[in-house]
């Protein structure tokens, strides 16, 4: 091989090295573990409205409340194509307080489609009430392209907390807007979280 192939072969392997951990989310580590025992945690913000620029036009962001929730994951659903992909390219299934725990978990099935998730249960034990009040199809804004690739690269299985604020987002032809209680089901009952953090695996990212 000529110095010249040789040259051009590195420099090819350098672009792609860098192209990799340019792709790669950075972190720092937490010593905490995730608990996904303990109840979401909303608080009131003074946060004002903002405005992020989007390839579809600036979008509003109105805060509604402040929010971190720690959950295990029972799903996960990209979206690239909906009316709302190109603000929140992800939404998660998030269960805590013992939703995650085997009695609950082995008994329930989850599902995601078209921004709502399902669960189905063969278990008349089940208190359904329960499983509303402990799990939410969540959707999910990241702040920052960091927090964006830490989010795609979050699946089913794992425990994530995530913090940020629940939010309303109106842009052109779109009204959006938060569910703000964790009673609520169905259309309209699901939370919309611009994410400014998120911790999995032992690490944070922003």
């Amino acid at each position: 091989m000529t110095a010249r192939r040789l040259a051009a072969w590195g420099s090819v392997a350098l672009a792609l090295a860098l192209g990799w951990l340019t792709g790669r989310p950075s972190a720092v580590a937490v010593a905490e573990p995730v608990d996904w025992r303990r109840e979401p945690v909303q608080t009131p913000t003074d946060r004002a409205p903002f405005t992020v620029e989007t390839r579809h036009g600036p979008a509003r962001i109105l805060p509604r409340a402040a929010y971190d929730v720690a959950a295990r994951v029972e799903g996960s659903e990209r979206y690239r194509f909906d009316a709302t992909a190109f603000l929140s390219p992800v939404d998660l299934i998030l269960a805590w307080g013992e939703l995650p725990e085997p009695r609950y978990r082995d008994a329930l099935d989850y599902s995601q489609s078209w921004r709502f998730y399902f669960w189905r249960s063969a278990d008349p034990r089940i208190d359904a009430s329960y499983v509303v009040r402990h799990s939410a199809n969540t959707h999910l804004i990241p702040a920052t392209a960091n927090v964006r690739r830490a989010l795609l690269a979050v699946g089913p299985g794992d425990d994530v907390r995530l913090r940020g604020l629940l939010v309303d987002v109106s842009a052109p032809g779109l009204r959006w807007e938060t569910s703000t209680v964790r009673t609520d089901h169905g259309d309209g009952g699901c939370e919309i979280l611009w994410v400014e953090s998120v911790e999995r695996a032992g690490r944070r990212y922003q």
